[in-house]
């Protein structure tokens, strides 16, 4: 649907074809250079018709032309004067416009619903970009009123010397988020353009993790209501592990999901690591136990001018950009990003990254082959994440074991229901439709004696209680090491076989 004038003009500029929007008595409000290129009109008038204004005379049943607008229905009259052409009203939400496109052949069902698709995503875009200049005039002023006010405080109060060191302080604090706001709409607006240069070369990342550690521990040192978060770092692969990045891109990915992790994490612990992924990657994990992402709006998160609104998340220190510009520099870099998370327990965000020769990724999967040979096995994998599944895919590559994939719970009942020769199955809780516990209480009733491994990023207890009281044997942690999956994969085949 066409909701207003004011939302469709800058599509209307920009649409290649003849488009024109007309009030219920077929008058022009709006043409855009196409419609007067092809209908050759030098100055569009009110008073006429758009007949009139094109030049011919067509015979029209308005009226069915308006039941049909109103009903939905898109109508198409051709050009008597030149047949190959059609006249094509689409419906708008408003009962005093009328939308018009002249197209050179009949359309399709699946080209009119490209052109609505086309459409919405511009008038979305549109929104959002609105949402987004009204969202920066409030992220600008902020820091600017603590600015100008604290430093007329400054100037015409008497104050202490501590008084004016807290607000120097604070104006310091704001300068800083100013300058971080103005770079990242710098940064997304060269991505968007595509003036983003990548200039990669071999990272080592035991420096730079040792670098992140460094600054965000004396950044949680320095802030007293974060002062009870541990912080904490991980690794599955050797020390001197690197990857093929820039590195000014990899410390700012890495920089910027650290920092939600600490803006949304008030108890608790932050963990940042990497581990071997799929296919000579390396898989790096942000985990927090901070206040979680509601399923409604994981869809936002990586969107460009898109907002969380939920307690404890929306407008908390930043404008929103943050998550958009690491995800288009993840995919500059060759790897990919995503996420999983449950309110109230935390967040854990993934992204992979091309790993260097150092990593001895041939080695490492000789040792695991020579350990665990499951040929004659079959596993169920269970995540609507397809990365995760990618990654678990890749972990047991090297066992030779036959891997299927449920991208929910409905279809791992199926799977289980249809195929009864499934050794094992890596079950995630959280998804959407029926969830992990469901599935495995369902799939429980159908093989009571099939291994469930439980995979979560959530490792507190009551989780863990609720998914062995449903069914599961056992219970993996995210980020998952390659050892202890493979150990306690192999632990429930062998206790399987007595």
């Amino acid at each position: 649907m066409i909701p207003s004038n004011t939302s469709v003009q800058s599509w209307f500029e920009h649409f290649a074809m003849p488009a024109a929007l007309l009030d219920s008595d077929f008058r022009l409000l709006m043409i855009n250079e196409s419609f007067k290129t092809f209908f050759r009109i030098v100055e569009s008038n009110a008073d006429a018709t758009v007949w009139q204004q094109a030049g011919f005379e067509l015979s029209l049943d308005v009226s069915g032309i308006k039941r049909d607008l109103d009903n939905n229905r898109v109508v198409g009259i051709s050009l008597p004067s030149n047949p190959e052409f059609q006249l094509r009203f689409y419906p708008s939400d408003s009962a005093e416009s009328r939308l018009i496109l002249a197209i050179t052949e009949p359309e399709s069902g699946s080209e009119r619903e490209t052109l609505r698709k086309t459409l919405d995503e511009a008038i979305e875009s549109n929104r959002l970009k609105t949402a987004f200049l009204a969202n920066m005039s409030h992220e600008i002023r902020t820091p600017l009123n603590t600015i100008i006010g604290f430093s007329d405080l400054i100037i015409d109060e008497e104050l202490t010397h501590e008084e004016i060191l807290n607000l120097v302080g604070m104006i310091k604090t704001s300068g800083k988020s100013l300058l971080q706001l103005v770079e990242d709409i710098i940064d997304i607006s060269r991505i968007e353009a595509g003036q983003v240069r990548i200039n990669p070369t071999q990272v080592k990342l035991g420096p730079v993790f040792q670098e992140m550690f460094m600054m965000f521990e004396n950044q949680l040192n320095k802030r007293r209501d974060r002062s009870g978060v541990e912080l904490r770092t991980g690794s599955a692969v050797p020390a001197d592990a690197c990857v093929f990045a820039d590195i000014f891109r990899f410390r700012q990915i890495l920089i910027n999901l650290l920092s939600n992790a600490v803006k949304f994490t008030e108890s608790g612990f932050i963990e940042f690591g990497y581990l071997l992924g799929e296919s000579g990657m390396i898989q790096f994990y942000v985990k927090d136990t901070g206040v979680g992402i509601d399923p409604a709006m994981a869809s936002k998160v990586f969107q460009r001018f898109g907002q969380i609104n939920q307690p404890g998340i929306h407008n908390r220190e930043g404008a929103g950009l943050g998550m958009a510009i690491t995800k288009q520099l993840v995919e500059l870099m060759g790897g990919k990003i995503w996420f999983d998370s449950q309110p109230g327990k935390g967040s854990t965000f993934y992204f992979t990254l091309p790993a260097c020769q150092p990593i001895r990724l041939e080695q490492q999967s000789d040792f695991y082959n020579e350990l665990f040979e499951w040929s004659k096995e079959i596993f169920l994998i269970v995540d609507d994440v397809e990365a995760n599944y990618l990654f678990l895919r890749s972990l047991l590559k090297s066992t030779g074991a036959l891997q299927l994939w449920a991208k929910n719970g409905e279809e791992a009942i199926r799977y289980c229901r249809s195929n009864p020769d499934i050794s094992l199955v890596l079950m995630d809780i959280q998804m959407p439709k029926t969830d992990g516990y469901e599935a495995t209480r369902k799939i429980k009733e159908l093989n009571p004696g099939l291994p469930i491994i439980a995979q979560t990023a959530f490792a507190d207890n009551e989780s863990k209680a609720k998914a062995i009281q449903v069914g599961c044997s056992d219970f993996i942690t995210k980020p998952i090491s390659k050892h202890e999956l493979l150990s306690l994969i192999d632990q429930h085949l062998k206790r399987n076989m007595m």
